[in-house]
């Protein structure tokens, strides 16, 4: 028996599909670089297309990035990784990289629109934690891990992760130069000779959660420490892999829930105490009053002391007023470490005690910078002829914030620390802690932050071309 109503699910199209590439358009991560980035059309499907630059197709270097981000993308299998198809030649752009399209927004464009609160916060989190799990597994390093490399699609918030230009692995003898975005881009890789593994990503994502806790309509401190560890100035300090930030945190601090805890096992056992005093016989009670000795008749009455008499006071021993002014000798801690030390304030604690004020000093100087360059960042977007050029304007502000921070360091620290100590230049080095302090300080203020979005959604997010 047939329908002869029903329909095949194979339709004869009215025209035929091509199965070339057509319909042409250059997205705007592709201005400036190396590469040119376009969406094209290929049997009815949108695909990405990364190739290089008609300057740079002829220069070996530039051939091999191009064949590294293909051979470390195509290897990738993930949910939260916009998957890399293939690598095949095309008609007027030459050699290409062939990628998944992905129908939706940037990171960074979607944290100037729609609704923020902490549910949305951390299931994009989970998800970018996610991926770089299981990149980093396969022994590769993203390198450039950042709000414009993350894609949220248009339907449910998925993240995909975009954009391996930047990314290394083990194998990999050549290609080793330094990479990664200003703001983004972890202390350790700004020093000479520095080598990134998985917590120089894991310091670009505690960033990424910083300001998107900003977004945040109250402050939510969990997750603000999560942030801080992540964002560590020291390597060792942060979380070592990506599995072992908790995003189940809740919300009290630990020291705060050990409290709680030990309160409510101090309630515990007085309930408990409390039980087994009042399940004593009677017996037990009526019993050990019998014990107590009755009291004479002629001195049951009879005063305490006499009115007018005051007992003699008790005669002291010699030698215990002395022995009680005398203050016990100071004693210098066993882990105490010379001043004169390369180490720096992040890796003992009487080091990190003595340079507390200098870190706390810098953090207020970063937080006025931060403010005093809002009217220039303002001036730069509204010069902007581009939303990729505004973008571009807000990069600029982070890397002054962290030039003049820098500088600021530099001037004020032989107050703290002698110029010529081997300590001077390992705190410089780390300088970069107290500055995303500062940088905190001004998005968790409220003044700061309504003056730094009114830009951000005039020049950035509403923008029209």
């Amino acid at each position: 028996m047939t329908d002869d109503t029903s329909d095949s699910c194979f339709q004869p199209a009215e025209e035929p599909i091509e199965a070339g590439w057509s319909d042409f358009e250059p997205l705007k991560r592709s201005e400036g670089g190396a590469c040119v980035v376009v969406k094209a059309k290929r049997r009815g499907k949108w695909h990405v297309l990364k190739a290089l630059r008609p300057a740079y197709v002829d220069k070996p270097a530039y051939q091999a990035l191009l064949h590294k981000e293909f051979e470390i993308g195509y290897g990738l299998s993930h949910e939260n990784i916009a998957a890399t198809i293939g690598l095949e030649p095309v008609a007027g752009l030459g050699e290409c990289i062939v990628q998944e399209w992905v129908d939706g927004a940037t990171l960074r464009e979607a944290m100037g629109r729609g609704v923020w609160n902490r549910g949305r916060v951390v299931a994009i989190m989970r998800q970018l934690s996610s991926a770089l799990s299981y990149i980093h597994a396969k022994q590769i390093v993203h390198r450039d891990v950042k709000p414009s490399n993350v894609m949220l699609t248009a339907r449910a918030d998925r993240v995909k992760i975009i954009d391996f230009g930047h990314s290394d692995a083990d194998d990999y003898a050549a290609l080793k130069l330094p990479a990664g975005t200003a703001g983004y881009q972890a202390p350790e890789l700004r020093a000479a000779g520095g080598t990134a593994d998985e917590r120089s990503d894991i310091y670009s994502l505690g960033v990424m959660l910083g300001e998107l806790c900003a977004l945040l309509p109250k402050p939510d401190r969990a997750l603000e420490r999560i942030a801080r560890h992540c964002t560590e100035s020291d390597p060792m300090r942060r979380p070592q892999h990506v599995a072992d930030i908790d995003w189940d945190t809740p919300l009290l601090s630990p020291w705060l829930r050990a409290l709680l805890v030990a309160a409510m096992a101090a309630a515990v056992a007085c309930i408990v105490a409390i039980f087994f005093y009042l399940r004593q016989p009677v017996e037990n009670v009526s019993r050990a009053a019998d014990t107590v000795p009755a009291v004479p008749a002629d001195t049951a009455s009879a005063p305490a002391e006499t009115p007018g008499e005051v007992p003699e006071p008790r005669p002291k021993e010699k030698g215990v007023e002395e022995t009680e002014s005398v203050r016990p000798a100071e004693v210098k801690p066993e882990n105490t470490v010379p001043a004169d030390t390369a180490m720096s304030w992040g890796e003992h604690p009487v080091l990190a005690d003595d340079l507390k004020p200098f870190r706390k000093a810098m953090r207020r100087q970063v937080y006025t910078i931060c403010v005093d360059n809002l009217a220039w960042l303002d001036e730069q977007a509204r010069a902007a002829k581009s939303e990729e050029e505004a973008a571009s304007a807000f990069d600029g502000y982070y890397q002054r914030i962290y030039r003049l921070g820098r500088e600021w360091a530099r001037q004020h620290l032989p107050a703290y620390v002698s110029p010529s100590s081997p300590r001077f230049q390992a705190v410089l080095k780390d300088a970069d802690g107290p500055i995303q302090g500062g940088l905190l300080e001004a998005y968790y203020d409220s003044t700061f932050y309504t003056e730094y979005r009114r830009i951000q959604t005039t020049y950035l997010i509403n923008r029209k071309e």
